[in-house]
């Protein structure tokens, strides 16, 4: 594990999930240093959740979400061609039990330069049901964010 441990924000003070590694391109994430890429270079993400609660999660989700946050407060979500991703923006986990961790990891090629953040959530529901598919239907009982979003600055 990596040696920062970022606490997210939970729903109660009795949560207890961790997001105890973050990296990009196999280094851990630096807010104050930030990341900066060339245009077209693949960027890797890599998330490493712990359950440190005294309960299991049950369909847990790790999802990635890349936009971009104009001045006037609009946050465009719908990038059209100006990135693209290798693998899942999303992974599902049927249960994490007390104690263990999940991981999900996803590449990004950017290939216009600007600024570009990527939210990572973790969701979770608190019900006893196992069918990840129909778990995706339902609104999650509990959310924890990665603060603040990775920002990621490409340039030419």
């Amino acid at each position: 594990m990596g040696s920062c441990i970022y606490k997210v924000l939970a729903p109660s003070p009795d949560s207890s999930i961790w997001f105890t590694e973050v990296s990009v391109n196999n280094e851990t994430f630096n807010k104050e240093k930030g990341v900066s890429v060339t245009c077209c270079a693949t960027v890797t993400i890599s998330v490493v959740i712990s359950n440190k609660a005294d309960i299991s999660y049950k369909n847990m989700s790790l999802r990635f979400e890349p936009y971009q946050d104009h001045a006037n407060g609009y946050r465009a979500s719908e990038l059209n061609g100006k990135v693209a991703w290798i693998g899942d923006l999303s992974s599902c986990e049927n249960e994490v039990v007390r104690g263990t961790s999940f991981q999900h990891s996803c590449s990004f090629v950017f290939f216009y330069a600007g600024e570009y953040l990527i939210d990572i959530t973790c969701t979770a529901d608190d019900n006893n049901t196992k069918d990840i598919l129909s778990a995706r239907d339902k609104p999650a009982a509990c959310k924890w964010t990665f603060s603040p979003p990775l920002k990621i600055q490409v340039t030419t």
